[in-house]
């Protein structure tokens, strides 16, 4: 692998990270604003109203467990 093949492989690694770190954001706020208004939290309603796919939020382990928590917090309300 030549050098600049090796530093386009790394951004475009660090392009991939960054907009995934996008789209847990925007799952954050989606799963807050769900919970201030007490809906209820599903895989699929998450996916809908953050417009982000299916596959994220079952493959990321850091959206699954937000998932978990605000489906935890609605449920002990």
């Amino acid at each position: 692998m030549s050098g600049s093949s090796w530093v386009q492989t790394a951004q475009v690694t660090v392009a991939r990270r960054q907009h995934t770190e996008t789209l847990l954001v925007r799952v954050q706020v989606t799963l807050t604003a769900m919970c201030e208004k007490r809906a209820q939290i599903t895989v699929r309603a998450v996916e809908h109203r953050a417009d982000v796919s299916r596959s994220l939020l079952g493959q990321k382990a850091t959206a699954r467990k937000l998932i978990s928590d605000a489906s935890t917090e609605v449920a002990g309300r």
